[in-house]
């Protein structure tokens, strides 16, 4: 299957799920991962012996540097009012009652400024598979749940995406993974607002972008979007 049939199935898979602008915006999105070449997807030539954390944030890096231009130049070309950031500053409640604030660092986020509520869009975490884990998975999972929950965040954002590249989605899920997000406090209506995509991207093979939504990934994990082809 080419790239451009998998974009189609993605694309009829958001647009069952979203709706307006963000339909709009998460297909640009689509557009922009599936745009990245392999030489991003699988670049290794930095090493750390003595701080493997250090190597891994360097590789992820690499992956959503150009990411960021690729989207960039699909804003540009659309005339999109949003600014498109990485890893700009936004302060979460950890304690509802007690109004406590810690401030996180999402790896990008799309938005129309930090003030404004009506124009906060698309907020993404990003992982290789080098340092995907049951753990990690759940601790971004928690941190787009806060994203988009009103309770926690005065201008949430209208969708949650975490994008994990190099590794199936369906290879992944397992009890562990499972379980690690049913000990997280999160709605069945939050988890239907977060989007969980696979990309892999080869060379001399077609680039390919899996995606699902965390509630059917929960519920139905055959749900996957590269099963709508059967």
């Amino acid at each position: 299957m080419s790239a451009a049939e998998y974009n189609a199935i993605v694309k009829k898979y958001i647009a069952s799920k979203f709706f307006g602008e963000l339909k709009t915006q998460l297909e640009v999105l689509v557009d922009a991962i599936s745009s990245v070449s392999g030489k991003y997807v699988w670049y290794n030539g930095y090493k750390d012996e003595e701080d493997n954390e250090a190597v891994i944030e360097h590789l992820e890096r690499v992956f959503a540097y150009e990411l960021y231009y690729q989207w960039r130049k699909l804003m540009d070309d659309n005339s999109s009012d949003l600014t498109l950031n990485g890893e700009i500053s936004k302060e979460v409640y950890d304690d509802i009652i007690l109004k406590q604030t810690t401030f996180y660092f999402p790896d990008m986020v799309l938005h129309k400024g930090q003030e404004n509520k009506d124009k906060q869009m698309i907020v993404c975490e990003i992982k290789r598979k080098h340092s995907f884990n049951p753990n990690k998975f759940k601790k971004d999972i928690e941190k787009l749940s806060w994203y988009i929950d009103e309770k926690r965040f005065s201008a949430p954002f209208k969708c949650g995406v975490f994008i994990l590249v190099g590794y199936h989605l369906g290879e992944c899920w397992s009890k562990n993974y499972l379980d690690t997000i049913r000990e997280i406090n999160i709605t069945s209506e939050c988890t239907k607002n977060i989007i969980c995509m696979y990309y892999e991207a080869n060379k001399g093979s077609s680039n390919k972008l899996v995606i699902s939504t965390l509630y059917d990934l929960i519920n139905n994990p055959n749900a996957l979007t590269d099963k709508l082809k059967k």
